[in-house]
C-alpha cells in the first residue's frame, strides 16, 4: 500500500481536519528490515527494533481493562471510534477478563470471547459477552493431548455467522501460538473486514530458548505481512517481566511485546 496515496485520499474527505488532527503518519514504509543471511546478534538486533517502530500516532485513544496485564489499548479516532452494533473478536481470556467486560460495558460491543485452556463450556457471560471454549489455530484440529478444540479464524468467523460484519476490534494473546495462527489468516485473506487488530508476540525466549536468526527472520516476516495488506502499527509495549539481555549484554529486551495495529484500508 502506498502511504503517500492513503494520505492524499484522506486529506480530500470533508472530515479530513478531524482524521489529521487525531491520525497522524509516522513513517511511511518499514525501515527497519531483516534477511536471512543475517546473524542470530544482526537479527536480534534489528528485530527488537522493527518492533518499537510505529507508521500512525493515535490521539484519540482509551485503555480498557486492567492498567497493568489484561487490559489493551484502543484506538477511537475517526474513522475506528466504536459505536452499537460493534463486534469484538478476544482470542486468550485466562482469568481475566477486564477487556472483555469493558468493550461490553463501555461501547456496547458484542464480544466473542475464546479460550480453551481455562476448561470452561460454551456460555453466556453477560447480555454482550460470548464464550466459546475454542482456541485460534492455523488448522481446524483437536488436540487431543490438551483436550483443546483449535480452529481458524475463517471457521470460526463463519460458525458465528459474522462472514458479513466488521470486526472492530481483534485481540490475539495466544502465548506463541500468534505466530501460525496469523499466517493462516493472511493466507486465508480474512483480516479484510478487521479495523483494528491487537496482538501478543512472543518470541522463544518466552519458553527460556534462544530466538535463532532464522526465528526472528519469520516473526519479522508474517508481521511485514501484514502490513502489506494494510496494517499499520500505532502502538506497541514490551512487557517488563519478559526481560533479558541481548546477546553482547548491553541491553535488556522483551520476549513478548503488545503489537496495536488500524487497518489502514478503512481511511
Amino acid at each position: 500500500m502506498n502511504l503517500d496515496a492513503v494520505q492524499e485520499s484522506v486529506s480530500d474527505k470533508s472530515a479530513s481536519s478531524q482524521v489529521h488532527t487525531v491520525l497522524k503518519f509516522i513513517s511511511q514504509e518499514t525501515l527497519i528490515t531483516l534477511n536471512s543471511s543475517m546473524t542470530d546478534f544482526e537479527a536480534e538486533l534489528n528485530f527488537h527494533e522493527y518492533i518499537s517502530q510505529t507508521h500512525v500516532s493515535c490521539k484519540e485513544r482509551v485503555r480498557v481493562g486492567n492498567v497493568s496485564d489484561g487490559g489493551w489499548d484502543v484506538c477511537i479516532a475517526h474513522p475506528y471510534q466504536l459505536n452499537k452494533p460493534c463486534l469484538v473478536y478476544s482470542f486468550g481470556i485466562g482469568d481475566n477478563w477486564s477487556f472483555d467486560d469493558g468493550m461490553a460495558t463501555k461501547f456496547g460491543c458484542t464480544v466473542r470471547s475464546f479460550d480453551p485452556s481455562i476448561h470452561k463450556k460454551d456460555h453466556v457471560r453477560s447480555d454482550n459477552i460470548y464464550f466459546y471454549n475454542i482456541g485460534i489455530g492455523s488448522e481446524d484440529t483437536d488436540n487431543i493431548t490438551a483436550g483443546w478444540t483449535l480452529r481458524t479464524l475463517k471457521t470460526l468467523i463463519a460458525m458465528c455467522h459474522d462472514e458479513q460484519k466488521i470486526i472492530n476490534y481483534l485481540k490475539l494473546d495466544v502465548e506463541y501460538n500468534e505466530w501460525a495462527a496469523l499466517e493462516t489468516m493472511l493466507t486465508d485473506n480474512i483480516l479484510v473486514n478487521v479495523k483494528q487488530f491487537a496482538i501478543e508476540i512472543h518470541t522463544r525466549e518466552l519458553n527460556d530458548e534462544r530466538s535463532s536468526a532464522v526465528d526472528l527472520h519469520r516473526y519479522w516476516d508474517i508481521l511485514h505481512r501484514l502490513e502489506t495488506v494494510g496494517f499499520r502499527k500505532w502502538y506497541w509495549h514490551f512487557n517488563t517481566w519478559g526481560f533479558f539481555p541481548n546477546r553482547d549484554s548491553s541491553r535488556y529486551i522483551s520476549c513478548c511485546y503488545e503489537l496495536v495495529y488500524i487497518n489502514a484500508n478503512y481511511l
